[in-house]
């Protein structure tokens, strides 16, 4: 099943992921955005599913996510 924007439901989404490191860090979404350098309003349309990160962004989330995860398994 398709989401109006064109990506697939049912596949991991960015926006799950999005939201899920952005809990983990216990900040808002204008927090996350400043982590990123990028807008609040950016990190709306990842949770949102209106777009996904381009990839200057998406590394710069991935890199991120990662950073966590190794300050958890520590």
């Amino acid at each position: 099943m398709e989401h109006p924007n064109g990506f697939l439901m049912d596949e991991p989404t960015w926006s799950q992921r999005v939201k899920t490191v952005r809990l983990r860090l216990d900040v808002t979404q204008a927090g996350l955005a400043r982590r990123l350098d990028t807008h609040e309003n950016t990190v709306a349309q990842w949770e949102l599913r209106d777009r996904r990160p381009y990839s200057a962004e998406a590394e710069k989330f991935l890199e991120l996510e990662m950073e966590l995860e190794t300050e958890e398994a520590s």
